[in-house]
């Protein structure tokens, strides 16, 4: 599979390649050979030492054009790493793109007075995958609503059609692809709780 991906890539026109870090991903950056080629790594955590236990990652560093950190703890660990290990390598390559659904032209979120004496509402936001771990969140509301019915609202916000054969209730609502950014911040301002 690495062979047949890489192999298609330094084949094409592609300019850019953009992962996240993976050894698949690292593995994959070594055997490009495309110098027009710009690599983009996307760093959701600081887990360190990654950079210096990940065999792949030594011999590709320099192959990475940008590295995107989605906080500033996570950036300045990196920069701090890479000045005690990697002094060779410029970390004006890092940029910090905040992991958000808005940007810096989106009006802020005003709060609005939410009464603690009506329905609770809860809303959670991710994507469906393991680490962001959704059945657990999933469980919690539908305990909560069975024990505590109409006391909580739960808007489940992400790709969770998997989940509308056990959870969807009529207190607890999925909601799959959503990008209007009227919808999400009307949703982020009823909610007591995200």
């Amino acid at each position: 599979l690495l062979s047949s991906i890489t192999n298609v890539i330094n084949q094409s026109k592609l300019k850019l390649v953009f992962g996240s870090n993976s050894s698949f991903y690292y593995q994959m950056i070594g055997k490009l050979n495309n110098a027009h080629l710009k690599v983009i790594d996307l760093v959701h955590a600081y887990n360190p030492p990654f950079e210096v236990s990940n065999v792949h990652f030594k011999d590709v560093f320099h192959k990475i054009n940008i590295r995107i950190f989605v906080n500033e703890p996570s950036l300045e660990k990196m920069q701090s790493f890479y000045q005690s290990n990697l002094p060779a390598i410029d970390s004006s390559q890092f940029k910090l793109i905040y992991n958000s659904a808005f940007n810096e032209n989106t009006e802020p979120i005003k709060s609005s007075d939410k009464l603690l004496n009506s329905v609770f509402k809860i809303v959670f936001v991710a994507r469906n995958s393991p680490e962001k771990r959704p059945r657990i969140a999933f469980e919690v509301a539908k305990r909560l609503t069975d024990k505590y019915s109409g006391m909580y609202q739960f808007y489940m916000i992400g790709d969770f059609d998997s989940y509308k054969t056990n959870y969807n209730s009529k207190n607890i609502t999925i909601i799959s692809n959503l990008r209007d950014a009227d919808e999400i911040i009307e949703l982020y301002q009823a909610a007591h709780c995200l």
